[in-house]
């Protein structure tokens, strides 16, 4: 019963949380992500038909949230969250294998059980605490106080305490901001227009003015800035020590802001004897359709050298903007295919919910599944 109570209230929460965080978003808008691949050395998987999205439709407390991952356009699994007008929170799911399932609860009713509990063994407590209190003899309590009060106390002997290490001193001394300000380009204003491929594929580049910041740290300035560490005073020679390693590093960035569009681009670079790792990323914003898409690209190399080294990139798309196709709301529930949890028996209900989230997590793992699966073959 606490069980089945406690995943109720926490979907109660849940709700009341989403309303109250995307309480100032525009209503009826879906955050999606897509256009994922993987590719290792070489081999790509693409999820390109596959979109995971939530939509935020409706008003008020009738909000609701409707989690779903398509394949080819179609919702293929969903897990959705709303309340209805009359007091019951619904939990709709629904997929390939398991069909449609709505599942209700009345959260006054799963809070008052909760509290009702809390209630029980605050009362049990109190009940064990005053049958303990009936059998002390408070004569006997009160001689042993006041015996206590009058027995002279002797000084404690006075022990040597531990032996104290002092800590050593750290310290930074140079210019540690300056030197790191010195990595940053001067911004300046570019005219510009074209197209841009540093994450996701390329995209358009709206003509506009763009801001443009750049950052630049070699090996040297990475030493200098560890050279800067001191203990009690003296210089830790960190700096030095990776000079005489061998150890070459190399970190850029480039950013440019506009208008319409965004976009980074970063890249790390270590290399050292037998060693050879590196780390890209970048993204690219445009401005869309009552909302926006920004694409992400991470690709890393790591390994003994640059031509043995493994390769993984990671790509995908983060967009938002207005609904599309079928959308999830209080006013598609039909009451009379409801199941109320809350009107069940507890271990009834229990079952019953915990039956129907496997259900909705197998068709999940299903789906998505089966473009890996399909580049296995």
């Amino acid at each position: 019963m606490k069980k089945l109570i406690s995943i109720l209230l926490v979907a109660t929460l849940a709700l009341g949380l989403c309303a109250t965080a995307l309480a100032s978003e525009d209503v009826g808008t879906t955050y999606a992500v897509s256009d994922v691949s993987i590719t290792v050395d070489g081999e790509t998987v693409a999820l390109g038909d596959m979109r995971l999205a939530l939509d935020v439709t409706g008003d008020g407390p009738t909000r609701a949230y409707r989690l779903h991952l398509d394949k080819d356009g179609q919702s293929a699994v969903e897990f959705a969250i709303t309340m209805l007008d009359s007091g019951l929170c619904v939990l709709h799911m629904q997929g390939p294998d398991m069909g449609r399932t709505d599942l209700a609860f009345d959260p006054v009713v799963v809070l008052a059980s909760m509290l009702q509990s809390g209630l029980d063994e605050v009362l049990y407590i109190l009940e064990e605490l005053t049958d303990g209190l009936e059998s002390v003899n408070v004569v006997t309590l009160a001689r042993n106080i006041i015996d206590a009060l009058r027995a002279p106390s002797a000084p404690s002997p006075m022990q040597p305490g531990p032996a104290t290490a002092s800590m050593p001193s750290i310290s930074i001394q140079g210019d540690l901001v300056g030197t790191i300000l010195g990595c940053v380009g001067e911004p300046e204003t570019v005219h510009t227009a074209g197209v841009d491929d540093g994450a996701g594929g390329v995209i358009p580049l709206p003509e506009d003015d763009y801001q443009v910041q750049t950052f630049s740290v070699d090996t040297e300035t990475l030493c200098t800035i560890f050279d800067m560490l001191c203990i009690d005073g003296e210089s830790a020679g960190l700096g030095e020590e990776l000079r005489q390693l061998g150890f070459e590093y190399t970190a850029t960035g480039t950013f440019m802001e506009g208008s319409q569009a965004s976009i980074g681009h970063v890249g790390v670079t270590v290399e050292a004897e037998d060693i050879y790792a590196s780390f890209s990323g970048g993204y690219n914003s445009l401005a869309a359709d009552g909302g926006s898409s920004t694409a992400f690209s991470l690709n890393i190399v790591g390994g003994e050298s640059q031509t043995t080294a493994d390769d993984v990139t990671l790509r995908f798309t983060v967009s938002s903007g207005a609904p599309q196709g079928e959308t999830f709301s209080a006013a598609s529930v039909d009451e009379s295919g409801l199941v109320v949890l809350t009107k069940m028996d507890p271990d009834d209900a229990l079952d019953t919910l915990g039956e129907t989230l496997e259900a909705l997590a197998e068709d999940f793992l299903t789906v998505l599944s089966e473009p890996f699966l399909a580049a296995m073959k």
